[in-house]
């Protein structure tokens, strides 16, 4: 951290944000990002300006298996600006900055060109723009240097949510430079609410500042940091082997942050183990108690969606009662999917009172955000179908559980008086055997778009079948 108290331009690396591993978070190979960048390009040639300034970020930057190219960068990010992408013109301003020596500019010109398209971009309100003009004005590149300009910038970026920005103004409090005040508590202010956007320099400075007042503060800050700094390059070696589907080493990478402390780490390990991604030998019998123990450890630190997933676990075995509590703690977190299974279990009567009326206003506040909207629409239906046929209900929800390999036949609980239900089990499973579920499961978007799409041709048979129908001499007699 020797540069903490400098003002840099600082794009990459300067966050504590933590990758959580997930089943819809996929990754690229070499192989797949060329041919990305191939079906990008093809689009960006044809006008797109989105694809355009998508394009030139890759080649600004370079990633595996597509090298560096700053002149064609430019060359689309030119391009993106002149169609109107705002963020293209703030992109367009740093790489004269960074790279104009790469662009055969002398760098006294190259500095007047990144302010100039700085300017053009904060004018229609780009955040990273503003950020970029107050740096020039800290540092006086392009530009006369004065703190007082960079201060009015910073806080313009800031108010827009960019937590480097708040960084430097605490920064300029902190120094007390020329024209700007100096005030610690306002600096601590602005550094604390940094940490809490998980920005490294801001919980440095914070941790600096509070040791002398909080010292749990101090500890919790200086930790942040640490665990970024020593456990950082592990855990990005380990994504990076997991982004190549080796899942062996990836998972004694986790394992080995985790044990250190890492609450990311506790949650991808136990991501891994539950999943048996890289798990071999005496771990395969237990794995689902060590992933449970490690979803415990990052509970405890914070992590919110090691909760949800404690409430599945728990869910998955029979523990309704200790499900809906768990659900309900990650619900107050803001889990849409928590806010949706309680829910499923007032409509159940698993785990909490049998109530439609909950289990609707459940649903409805799940609706409410894009990821809850179609699975709470859904559920509606079926509550509406199913509220005076009780069992009905509870079996078209064990139905999507035990084909979605949640539970196992075993596990569900039907008395023997249920002799229809237990028929359609004994179907089910005769024609689904676990083995054949997962690819079911794994494709069921593609069959669903199917059925739309053969539903939509025979909509528009019929129509056209009635319109050569209407059009016909015998649709329209004549009349003597």
């Amino acid at each position: 951290l020797d540069d903490a108290d400098r003002f840099e331009f600082r794009e990459q690396y300067t966050g504590l944000d933590d990758l959580y591993l997930d089943d819809d978070v996929d990754f690229l190979t070499w192989d797949e990002q060329l041919e990305y960048l191939h079906f990008l390009k093809g689009r960006a040639e044809r006008g797109n300006a989105d694809e355009q300034y998508k394009v030139a970020s890759i080649l600004m930057y370079g990633v595996d298996g597509v090298p560096r190219d700053i002149e064609t960068s430019v060359r689309y990010f030119q391009n993106a600006a002149a169609a109107g992408n705002v963020n293209a013109i703030a992109k367009l301003g740093y790489v004269y900055y960074a790279a104009g020596d790469e662009l055969h500019e002398t760098e006294e010109i190259a500095d007047e060109m990144a302010v100039k398209q700085f300017r053009k971009a904060a004018q229609k309100g780009d955040t990273y723009a503003n950020y970029a003009l107050g740096i020039c004005y800290a540092r006086g590149i392009g530009v006369k240097q004065d703190y007082k300009s960079a201060f009015r910038y910073f806080e313009l970026a800031y108010n827009k949510g960019h937590a480097e920005a708040g960084y430097n103004l605490g920064l300029m409090r902190l120094l007390g430079l020329p024209g700007i005040k100096r005030d610690v508590k306002k600096a601590e202010a602005w550094f604390r609410d940094g940490a809490g956007k998980n920005h490294l320099y801001s919980a440095y400075q914070l941790g600096r500042l509070a040791k002398y007042d909080s010292c749990s503060e101090a500890v919790d800050s200086f930790k942040k940091v640490i665990e970024f700094m020593l456990l950082g390059p592990i855990q990005s070696h380990a994504t990076d082997l997991f982004s190549r589907r080796d899942y062996k080493p990836a998972l004694y990478r986790f394992v080995q942050s985790a044990f250190m402390g890492s609450k990311s780490a506790q949650y991808n390990a136990a991501f891994m183990i539950e999943r048996k991604l890289g798990v071999e030998g005496s771990m395969m019998s237990n794995a689902s108690e060590i992933a449970f123990q490690l979803y415990q450890q990052a509970e405890s630190q914070k992590v919110h969606i090691a909760t949800m997933r404690l409430a599945d676990m728990m869910y998955e075995h029979g523990a309704y009662e200790q499900a809906s509590e768990a659900y309900q703690k990650a619900k107050s977190c803001g889990a849409t999917e928590a806010q949706f299974n309680i829910g499923v279990m007032h409509m159940t009567g698993k785990g909490l009172a049998m109530d439609y009326h909950l289990a609707k206003r459940n649903f409805d506040l799940a609706a409410q955000s894009e990821d809850g909207y179609i699975p709470s629409a859904i559920a509606q239906c079926v509550l509406r179908f199913c509220t005076p046929r009780q069992a009905l209900c509870t079996l078209i929800f064990d139905v999507a559980y035990v084909i979605r390999g949640r539970m196992s036949y075993e596990d569900l609980e039907l008395p023997e008086k249920q002799v229809f239900q237990r028929l359609i089990w004994e179907e089910l499973e005769r024609l689904l055997p676990q083995a054949k579920r997962q690819p079911i499961v794994a494709n069921l978007d593609m069959v669903l778009l199917g059925i739309l799409c053969v539903a939509l041709l025979i909509v528009l048979a019929k129509l056209r079948l009635r319109r050569l129908t209407a059009n016909t001499p015998e649709a329209h007699p004549h009349q003597d």
